[in-house]
């Protein structure tokens, strides 16, 4: 029974993640303009790498908040 209980906990936390990341991404779909605070509550961080000396290419990858 603890078991189950304990199941059922982490599963209802799993769905409040869920839809608290809906949530988020409902409220900033169709965006007309983005603002600083905006990208502070969707970025985590961004990474930047080397600048590649033959395709000139520079990789870069966003770490989203949700």
């Amino acid at each position: 029974m603890i078991d189950t209980q304990k199941q059922l906990d982490i599963m209802e936390r799993k769905i409040q993640a869920g839809d608290n990341k809906r949530q988020l991404i409902e409220q900033y779909t169709n965006l007309e303009h983005l603002n600083r605070e905006i990208v502070d509550k969707l970025i985590d961080y961004i990474e930047v790498g080397k600048k590649d000396p033959v395709t000139k290419e520079v990789p870069i990858e966003i770490h989203w908040n949700f």
